[in-house]
């Protein structure tokens, strides 16, 4: 749901590897249309954090799963919202 709630975000391939979607295109024979939108771009954050991923995967497999999981249990209280939580130190005697 957006934020201001008037939009469902759909993202159906979510849960898909690029791998098995780019295989999959390949046999059912999709045309490929250039892109230059989406992070194509080469010095994007985008870029780089889908080789940070990459690696990650590479030296801890399953880390990609891990953390896609993760995005579906979320529990607010975990979030360390302020407005759900006052977090401060002085108010819950929290040892340092």
């Amino acid at each position: 749901m957006s934020d201001d709630k008037k939009h469902i975000v759909i993202r159906p391939l979510a849960l898909c590897s690029e791998e098995d979607i780019r295989s999959y295109a390949e046999q059912q024979q999709f045309q490929i249309i250039p892109c230059n939108f989406c992070g194509s771009q080469n010095q994007l954050q985008r870029k780089k954090l889908k080789q940070m991923l990459r690696d990650w995967e590479d030296e801890h497999p399953g880390r990609s799963d891990i953390i896609m999981r993760s995005l579906q249990n979320v529990v607010p209280s975990h979030l360390a919202n302020n407005n759900l939580f006052d977090y401060s130190i002085r108010k819950h005697n929290f040892r340092r």
